[in-house]
């Protein structure tokens, strides 16, 4: 008997868009075992939606989201413009973008 596949399977690109990092980068990560990964046929590659939200957490462990987390960051910050705190948000948004 097969095991079941898990009911919220996505593709790398969605995985890679909640995540806010490339594809690639989701690849990676399955090869590696930071995600479970998901055949189906030959090509197609599938991991949980709920895996992924569960990796949209902020970096420190607290369980609160990435965007909440971007926003206590910004609002702990010393006085900023307007324009630095649009960049300060786009940086950490974009921080693993690159991993």
């Amino acid at each position: 008997m097969e095991p079941s596949l898990p009911s919220d399977l996505i593709g790398t690109a969605e995985a890679a868009e909640i995540l806010n990092v490339r594809p690639q980068t989701i690849r990676q990560w399955i090869k590696g075992g930071r995600l479970t990964g998901y055949r189906i046929g030959v090509k197609h590659l599938r991991t949980s939606r709920s895996a992924v939200e569960a990796l949209a957490v902020a970096p420190d462990g607290s369980g609160i989201s990435r965007e909440e987390h971007i926003r206590r960051i910004v609002d702990t910050a010393p006085p900023l413009t307007a324009t630095q705190i649009t960049a300060l948000t786009d940086m950490l948004r974009n921080r693993n973008a690159l991993a």
